[in-house]
């Protein structure tokens, strides 16, 4: 029962004093964020491996330059092969490159100054010597794409390159331009 009289005190002083109101709302509100920050900045301290994550850009950017240019080729092969479109050129731009997520160890150290935590790429060893986890492979983003087919003048089959495209790719049609392949 004490607690009640405590809390129907303190209200009371709420509704007469708007500046104990303001200090209340103060109070909850530092005392939420200390909370948030306390749960969401790394609890736990301990040496054991987490499941934690950094982004790294691909190593190889050479067999980047591989696969788009496959993917072209791909998508070169799936145009021509449609009605009416007869030879086709295709080149896509991308916003960026592919991204690497790689798992990383937290680990802490103890010294004379305290404690220092700090984290560092997970690895496996193996015959090759040590690699470090990849836990997944963002590709990058299409910017755009433009193909140029003999068929092109005609607005049906330009459509459905347009729309082939954007299918294949899964970019708006916005981001694709169809031209008329020069004949000379």
């Amino acid at each position: 029962m004490k607690n009640k009289s405590v809390l129907s005190t303190l209200a009371q002083m709420m509704e007469g004093n708007k500046r104990i109101k303001i200090a209340v709302y103060a109070g909850v509100v530092i005392i939420a964020l200390l909370i948030f920050f306390a749960t969401s900045s790394g609890g736990s301290t301990t040496k054991n491996k987490q499941d934690d994550s950094s982004k790294v850009n691909s190593q190889n950017p050479q067999s980047e330059v591989s696969e788009a240019h496959e993917l072209e080729q791909r998508l070169e092969t799936i145009l021509s092969s449609m009605s009416g479109v007869g030879k086709v050129k295709v080149m896509i731009t991308f916003e960026s490159t592919s991204e690497l997520i790689i798992a990383t160890e937290n680990e802490s150290n103890e010294s004379e100054n305290g404690t220092s935590n700090g984290s560092r790429p997970a690895t496996l060893s193996g015959s090759g010597g040590e690699s470090p986890i990849i836990l997944t492979q963002i590709n990058p983003k299409i910017r755009g794409v433009v193909v140029i087919a003999e068929g092109a003048s005609s607005i049906s089959v330009k459509m459905d390159i347009l729309a082939a495209t954007s299918t294949v790719l899964g970019v708006k049609e916005n981001c694709v331009e169809v031209f008329e392949m020069n004949s000379g």
